[in-house]
C-alpha cells in the first residue's frame, strides 16, 4: 500500500489563470497529405503532442522534424506551419488555449520568447496524451452535459501546468532568437495582416500601400521569407481553412467556399482540386474522422 499526505500550500496559479479557456482541441491522424500552411494566432497559445508518425514543423523560421513523443509549444503570434511525412502519417494532438498567465511571462505565453520550443516529452508524454483524449471524449460524448465545461477547464489547466513544469525543468538548450531585421518584420506584418483578412479580397498593390513599400519589393520580401508569394499564401490559407471545415463540419461545399472567400463554388472547387489533389467532396469522404456534431466544439 502507498499512502501520501498532502498539506495545503500557497499558490497563485489558479487565481492568475482565472480567465483560462480551452478554445479548441485537434487530433490529426491517418492523412499522409496533411498540411497547414504558415499562419499565426494573435491571442492563442498551442501545445502540440506527437503521438505517432512524423511531421515537419516550421516555427518563426526554425524547422523541427517531429517524431512520436515530441512536444512543441507555440506562443501567441508565432508564425508556424506543419507538413505530415507522406510515408509515416502524422498523429498529432493540438490544444489551443487563451487567458494564460504564468509567472514572469507575458500574457498568453507558455514559455519565454528565448526558450527552445521543442522538447522530448519522455514519460510525461503519455500522461499528456491521455488528458487530451479525455478532453476530446468529454465533448464528443456529452457536449451539453453537466460539468463538461468544468471538466475540460480542469483537464486543460492540468495539461498547461504539466507542460510548464516540464519546460522549467528541461535541459533543452536555450536558443536566443535573432533580432528581427526590418525586412523580416515587414514580411511578418504582411503575413499577420493576411491571416486576419484572408477571406476578403486582397491585392498586392493594396498591401504595398498599407506597408509603404513597392509592390515588387513587398512580394520579394515575403517570398524570400516564407517561400511563397503573398497572393498564393492567401490561397493556401483559404485552402487550409476549407480542409478543416470539410472534415469538422457538415456545411455544404458552396457554404464553405463562401466562408473562405469564394463567391463562385465552381472556382473554389477547381482551386481546391488543383492545390489539394482531391475534389472537396472526395477529400471530405476520405478524411472525415469526427462526428457531425463535433463542429460545435468549444464554440
Amino acid at each position: 500500500m502507498i499512502k501520501l499526505h498532502f498539506e495545503k500550500q500557497a499558490s497563485t496559479f489558479l487565481r492568475d489563470n482565472q480567465d483560462f479557456q480551452v478554445t479548441e482541441i485537434t487530433h490529426v491522424f491517418g492523412n499522409p497529405n496533411w498540411v497547414f500552411h504558415f499562419h499565426s494566432h494573435e491571442n492563442l497559445s498551442e501545445i502540440i503532442y506527437i503521438a505517432d508518425g512524423q511531421g515537419t514543423y516550421m516555427l518563426n523560421g526554425s524547422v523541427f522534424h517531429a517524431h512520436a513523443g515530441d512536444l512543441l509549444v507555440i506562443n501567441p503570434n508565432t508564425v508556424h506551419a506543419v507538413l505530415s511525412d507522406p510515408n509515416n502519417a502524422l498523429d498529432a494532438w493540438t490544444l489551443t488555449m487563451t487567458g494564460i498567465q504564468l509567472d514572469h511571462l507575458p500574457p498568453g505565453y507558455i514559455i519565454s520568447p528565448q526558450t527552445y520550443p521543442y522538447y522530448a516529452a519522455g514519460a510525461t508524454g503519455e500522461s499528456i496524451r491521455l488528458l487530451l483524449e479525455r478532453i476530446l471524449s468529454a465533448y464528443t460524448q456529452d457536449a451539453t452535459g453537466d460539468y463538461t465545461n468544468d471538466l475540460t477547464h480542469i483537464l486543460g489547466l492540468s495539461v498547461l501546468l504539466m507542460v510548464h513544469r516540464m519546460v522549467e525543468h528541461s535541459d533543452s538548450a536555450q536558443k536566443p532568437t535573432q533580432k528581427e531585421t526590418a525586412r523580416r518584420q515587414i514580411a511578418l506584418d504582411v503575413l499577420h495582416y493576411i491571416d486576419k483578412n484572408y477571406c476578403t479580397t486582397i491585392k498586392i498593390d493594396d498591401l504595398a500601400n498599407r506597408f509603404h513599400v513597392s509592390s515588387s519589393h513587398l512580394a520579394h520580401l515575403f517570398t524570400s521569407e516564407f517561400g511563397i508569394s503573398p497572393i498564393n499564401y492567401q490561397i493556401s490559407r483559404r485552402m487550409s481553412d476549407a480542409q478543416w471545415q470539410l472534415i469538422r463540419t457538415t456545411h455544404s461545399v458552396s457554404a464553405i467556399a463562401r466562408a473562405v472567400g469564394y463567391e463562385n463554388p465552381y472556382h473554389f472547387t477547381k482551386l481546391f482540386t488543383k492545390h489539394i489533389g482531391l475534389h472537396p467532396q472526395e477529400f471530405r469522404e476520405q478524411y472525415t474522422t469526427v462526428k457531425p456534431d463535433e463542429s460545435s466544439l468549444f464554440a
